[in-house]
């Protein structure tokens, strides 16, 4: 049996053929990473402000790039 390796959290993984695909996270994992509450992103999740995506079973995943997406586009005065 081969055997592969996966990248660690929030890593991208590369594939011949393909641009770098980026890991998907559970919300506790992509929460802990963020230093955001797990139970604020599950509001965001459930409120469809960021997507979800389903991979055969009924755990949900996220993606880093899309939570930074929308914190960033959330942000109010300071400097760019």
């Amino acid at each position: 049996m081969r055997r592969i390796a996966l990248p660690a959290e929030g890593e991208y993984m590369a594939i011949p053929g393909a641009s770098n695909i980026e890991a998907f996270l559970t919300a506790k994992q992509a929460a802990a990473q963020l230093g955001v509450h797990y139970w604020l992103l599950l509001k965001l999740i459930k409120e469809g402000s960021i997507p979800t995506y389903t991979f055969g079973n009924s755990r949900k995943r996220v993606r880093t790039s899309e939570i930074v997406s929308f914190i960033e586009a959330s942000r109010q005065g300071g400097a760019q």
